[in-house]
């Protein structure tokens, strides 16, 4: 079957080493990891138009001692030092994306982020078959799903927008995407049911400091928070933290974002929303990079610094 083929190929890239021959004349610096994000994303996504553009899971590691050779990154200078493991990948209207991670030597997780054709943002998109309508949705590493806050993310395209919040009621309902970053499986993202207000306020210890309370429950998506600090006037980009109904879990990260916006082609930086407790033991990033790699004509969307948290 054609899935079967397509995990056969991945399968082969994952457990075959990159020589260093191949590798040292496509990463400019050795010092420079998003060359080497460059380079293994490119390979993933032309195994993804190679194979016909379905979208396909690569075999997955645990952690750094047990799993098969994967190619490395050269960061330090000395082969090795860094591993790059994907998770899903699929092909888009106008590109590509692919969910990864890059973990040290040792097994400790450096970077999560998921990469996206700059195309795709320059595209208008029909309905998905995801939760609430989502063109993509991408399975993070195993070792991400049971290390890190980091379960799948979804990419959504609002033609019209969506609600805003009530002290700027019009500031999403403009054309953009929505980047979900979910803690929890797909499944449970189907789940979610529409519920309107009232709903019980998110307590003081699980809202980020500085971020409203969360609104109404979206289908298949849940409750939106936004941070006290968005400025007026016309949205461009902001980050948004969402909950479940029942205001006890903070279940998804959203960035979002204007075509126009990521039409610059230029890196940015966004807050990591961060409450004071989540309910349970994990890995939890301290910042989000949007990073535009002019090789590849794509964003790199990177969280970075992560700390243990409870």
């Amino acid at each position: 079957p054609p899935h079967h083929r397509e995990s056969k190929i991945l399968r082969a890239m994952q457990t075959t080493p990159i020589p260093s021959s191949l590798l040292a004349p496509l990463v400019p610096s050795v010092h420079q990891a998003p060359g080497i994000r460059h380079f293994l994303a490119l390979t993933t996504l032309g195994l993804v138009l190679a194979s016909g553009g379905n979208a396909a899971r690569a075999d997955e590691t645990t952690n750094a001692s047990d799993d098969p050779p994967v190619q490395t990154v050269p960061r330090d200078g000395r082969m090795g030092s860094d591993r790059f493991v994907r998770g899903e990948s699929t092909r888009l209207k106008g590109g590509h994306a692919v969910a990864w991670a890059i973990l040290s030597r040792s097994g400790k997780i450096e970077e999560v982020g998921v990469t996206i054709s700059l195309g795709v943002f320059r595209t208008e998109h029909e309905p998905g078959d995801g939760p609430l309508d989502a063109i993509a949705s991408l399975e993070f590493p195993r070792v991400v799903r049971e290390a890190t806050y980091f379960n799948h993310c979804q990419v959504h395209w609002n033609p019209h927008g969506h609600a805003s919040p009530p002290s700027q009621p019009e500031r999403y309902a403009v054309p953009h995407f929505d980047v979900h970053f979910y803690s929890v499986p797909e499944a449970v993202v189907w789940a979610i049911p529409a519920l309107p207000p009232p709903l019980p306020d998110v307590p003081a210890d699980l809202l980020p400091a500085g971020w409203q309370q969360a609104g109404p429950s979206e289908p298949e998506m849940g409750r939106h928070s936004s941070p006290d600090s968005i400025a007026d006037g016309p949205f461009a980009a902001d980050m948004i933290a969402g909950f479940l109904p029942s205001g006890r879990t903070m279940h998804f990260i959203e960035p979002m974002f204007t075509p126009e916006f990521l039409a610059r082609a230029e890196d940015f930086t966004m807050p990591v929303p961060r409450p004071q407790r989540f309910g349970r033991t994990m890995l939890y990033p301290e910042t989000f990079s949007a990073e535009y790699d002019s090789k590849l004509n794509a964003y790199h969307f990177v969280f970075r610094q992560f700390g243990i948290v409870e």
